[in-house]
């Protein structure tokens, strides 16, 4: 497998993990790890193959994530639109702190729905 070695981003390395789950309310995937410049290419990699189930909701459960680059919310970005042109939508659930300051920082929570909890974003109505 092909690990990259962390590079300054701090936190727990190289590996990243996306554990995705087709459920009746729509897709859940748990991502696992760092989202640093390093773990951009496969963050990609491994968001384009859900956009091929072509999910009506898509749920980003980033509660294990304890950092993320911008390089990684312009990926996020790009998946939010492919699904957007499948007639999807995607909600981001469980940030951490640091996490969901980016986000709000950067004024994306115009583009994604935040949400405390995975629960919370599966029930919540069609934005």
């Amino acid at each position: 497998m092909g690990k990259h070695k962390p590079s300054g981003s701090g936190g727990s390395g190289g590996a990243l993990e996306i554990q995705a789950e087709q459920t009746p309310r729509g897709l859940i995937a748990r991502i696992v790890g760092d989202l640093g410049v390093d773990q951009v290419d496969e963050l990609d990699r491994q968001l384009h193959l859900l956009t091929v189930l072509k999910p009506q909701l898509a749920v980003l459960d980033l509660s294990r994530v304890p950092f993320v680059s911008s390089m990684a919310i312009g990926a996020l970005v790009r998946f939010r639109n492919q699904v957007a042109e499948g007639g999807g939508r995607v909600a981001l659930a469980g940030m951490q702190k640091n996490v969901q300051d980016s986000f709000l920082y950067t004024g994306l929570e115009r583009v994604f729905a935040l949400h405390k909890s995975v629960a919370e974003a599966v029930d919540a109505p069609d934005e």
